[in-house]
């Protein structure tokens, strides 16, 4: 497992090679609170995409390959992100999905009935958690991501 010195290290010298660990689409209908999963995942060095509904969330995913959806659930959009998550699993279906939601009731449920979501975070969910959990994610879901597209070197301890 990729360690949190080892992570921080690994995005320094991506941020430096101006490469970066993978596309995000944020779907977020809070400006304020989508500036702050933006920073923090940019510096974090994702490439972020950020669209304030699920309807533009599915055009984007036709239109672009995304490695990573975080998507901030509301509890009017309950069906659409059901929606937005098959779009993405049809385009990429080794893509890392969280879903964060206010209520924790629905982790479970919620978790079960997303296709092979990776995790629904009960908010509110530090960034570092979030961070964590996607490079967790992009470790394990296939060659394609981290570890054959920057080389193992670059990784620190995920290989060890």
């Amino acid at each position: 497992m990729l360690n949190w010195l080892d992570a921080a290290a690994a995005s320094l010298a991506l941020q430096e090679m101006s490469m970066t660990l993978g596309k995000v689409l944020l779907v977020e209908d809070n400006d304020e609170i989508g500036a702050v999963y933006r920073e923090g995942l940019e510096n974090s060095a994702f490439d972020v995409t950020t669209t304030g509904s699920a309807t533009s969330a599915r055009r984007l995913i036709m239109a672009q390959q995304f490695d990573v959806l975080l998507y901030d659930l509301h509890a009017a959009e309950t069906a659409d992100v059901f929606d937005v998550v098959r779009a993405l699993r049809h385009t990429n279906p080794k893509a890392v999905i969280l879903v964060l939601s206010r209520n924790a009731e629905l982790h479970g449920g919620l978790s079960a009935l997303l296709l092979r979501t990776c995790e629904v975070l009960v908010k509110p969910t530090r960034m570092v958690t979030i961070i964590e959990r996607i490079r967790n994610g992009l470790l394990t879901t296939g060659p394609h991501l981290l570890s054959d597209k920057y080389g193992a070197s670059q990784l620190g301890s995920s290989q060890k």
